[in-house]
This record gives C-alpha cells, structure tokens and sequence, in this order.
C-alpha cells in the first residue's frame, strides 16, 4: 500500500465494462477512499483542480446501462486544461475508447483504442525499465486484446501486448504542460484485473502519479 493520499476522481461504468468491476480492482492498491463518479458534469468542472490524479477508465457512455455520450467539447478543454496546469490523467482500459470526435482529448491520451479480436491469450511485457514496471515480469492473460494507435508521438512506451494478433503498446506516459498522462490496455475480466503482475502495475501507476 502506498504511504501518499492523493485525492482521486475515477471515472468508471460504460455498457461493456460495469462500474463495480472496476472498483473492485482497485479496493487493495489504494490507501484511500476514491470519488467515484459515472461522469463529468459540466457544472463541475472549476472543481476538477482540487483533484491529484483524475483516472478515466470507461468508454464514452454515460453509466453502465446508457451508452449515450458524456464527453463535450467544453468538458475536453477541461480535461487538457487540468492536465497542463499539474494534474495527473490516467487513462485504463476502455478509458481510451469512442473519444474519436474529440482529437485534443485523444492527443492527450497519447494513445486511442482501434478495435480488440474475440478474447485470446494475451501477453504483457515491459520495454524498459521505469518506475512504472518496478517489480513487473512479464504475464499472460485472457483478455480483449486492444490495438491502438499512437496520437502523440512524444509518449514513452513501458509496456508491450503480444498475442497470435500481433503487438501493440499497453503501458506509456508522457508530460503535458506541469501535468502528467500514463495510459494502460489491461484488462477487461474480473480474473485479470485481481491478476499479481496486473496490481502491481496499478499500484506502480499510483504512485508514479503521486510523486
């Protein structure tokens, strides 16, 4: 557990991957409580500034059960805005998918979802040693394996997927203005996201945001 108390808004719950899931995950990487949330709300976005790290970690449907949009062009300038003035952005899993018509918000990801095949044995490998893969081996899963493509050629890559479907990245980061951006692929079941190597790598990502 880390010894930092960052104040977290975490951003979970589209029509594929349920809030709970989510949560579930992170109930042993955080020392903290999380402000959970189904989305941003345009009233509230002069208070986005008072939170450390800002986790998306679901697709652009507003809850679990309407797969209306929630993102707005006035929410993503937000969403830069906090990055380049200091925030943390951690973009996970279906957090990088069905933002195509927002390109600042996509830039900032540094990386979007393309498409996945049927679930396949995936595995995941680091590229480089970072503070990101501290204490990371490699590891294998079922998973929905993400193809994406790179919309900032400035991010640095710290991790690999491998499958019979090819090799893509799944961990990078980057700066932003003051701020900075960390984005992860893994992963899309309950047995994954409780996988050794998996929380490690949240735990990882939590404290490098933190520091």
């Amino acid at each position: 557990m880390t010894s930092t108390s960052p104040k977290t808004l975490a951003l979970a719950g589209d029509c594929w991957h349920p809030q709970q899931l989510v949560k579930n995950a992170f109930a042993d990487c955080y020392s903290h409580s999380i402000d959970w949330r189904n989305a941003i709300e345009q009233s509230s976005i002069d208070s986005l500034q008072e939170f450390d790290i800002i986790l998306l970690a679901k697709a652009n449907h507003l809850s679990d059960s309407d797969d209306k949009p929630w993102m707005t062009p006035v929410i993503e300038q937000a969403l830069v805005d906090y990055v380049e003035q200091g925030g943390k952005l951690w973009v996970l899993h279906s957090g990088l998918a069905e933002y195509d018509h927002h390109p600042r918000l996509c830039h900032l990801m540094g990386a979007t979802f393309v498409q996945h095949p049927e679930p396949c044995d995936v595995t995941t490998r680091t590229t480089q040693a970072h503070p990101l893969t501290n204490s990371v081996t490699a590891f294998s899963l079922l998973d929905e394996h993400y193809e994406v493509v790179i919309t900032d050629p400035q991010i640095e890559i710290v991790l690999k997927t491998e499958s019979s479907y090819g090799t893509y990245p799944a961990g990078w980061f980057k700066q932003q203005g003051k701020g900075k951006v960390c984005g992860l692929t893994p992963t899309h079941f309950a047995a994954g996201w409780q996988q050794a190597q998996l929380q490690q790598l949240l735990q990882n990502t939590l404290d490098w945001l933190a520091n």
